[in-house]
């Protein structure tokens, strides 16, 4: 990659930037939003109790 390519998509970056009216300032201090994920504890009794009442759902409570 040449210095004038990278120059170039440089300035096609900061003009995108600019038309959606955010500084690359304003991506670096962003807060990244992450949606709460459940952890093993909180989530195998949901999948436990969706099982159906038969043996191999009791083998999985020992």
């Amino acid at each position: 990659m040449t210095a004038a390519t990278t120059t170039d998509k440089i300035a096609t970056a900061e003009a995108v930037l600019q038309s959606l009216g955010v500084s690359a300032r304003d991506l670096l201090h962003a807060a990244p939003h992450r949606p709460q994920v459940p952890t093993f504890r909180e989530y195998v009794p949901v999948v436990y109790n969706a099982m159906p009442d038969t043996v191999t759902r009791d083998s999985y409570l020992a």
